[in-house]
């Protein structure tokens, strides 16, 4: 285990990344568990233990709140595929906001929409201690809810 700038990664060996969810691809890193933060945003161990094993909300929850985004953890974890009943692998994100909420879900959308955040915007190491305004999303497909974060843009400019 590291714990390097705010950011600690936990080493993982045991091969759950696999097919086309990848934490690793997510902060080009090779650890399995990645917890980051803005620079200058304080969550000690214990707080970022807890957000990750009992988080506030729900992303499902909490569709249309608008909060800064501090950082995250991330982690892979196994689901049933509802089509074959197969186990296969899912990303859990836990979204931290800048009042220390934490909000979870288990979305390959929005992973999807961090991994073109992080390209387009840059990664949480470079954000404003109060983080970033984002907005929680929703869209539907048939029977299906998808999941991704909306920028929100700075009133002040």
């Amino acid at each position: 285990m590291e714990n390097n700038n705010n950011a600690m990664m936990v080493y993982g060996d045991n091969g759950l990344m696999m097919n086309d969810f990848n934490v690793r691809a997510l902060l080009q890193t090779d650890m399995e568990y990645v917890k980051v933060f803005a620079p200058g945003y304080e969550m000690d161990d214990v707080d970022a233990y807890n957000a990750l094993q009992s988080p506030d909300k729900t992303v499902n929850d909490s569709i249309g709140d608008v909060f800064n985004l501090c950082g995250l953890i991330a982690h892979p974890v196994e689901v049933v595929n509802e089509a074959t009943g197969e186990l296969v692998p899912a990303p859990r994100i836990v979204l931290i906001a800048n009042d220390g909420t934490s909000y979870v879900s288990v979305s390959k959308t929005l992973f999807s929409s961090l991994k073109n955040l992080f390209a387009m915007y840059r990664r949480p190491e470079s954000w404003p201690k109060e983080g970033i305004p984002v907005k929680l999303k929703q869209y539907s497909k048939g029977n299906k809810r998808y999941f991704s974060i909306e920028l929100i843009k700075d009133k002040k400019k």
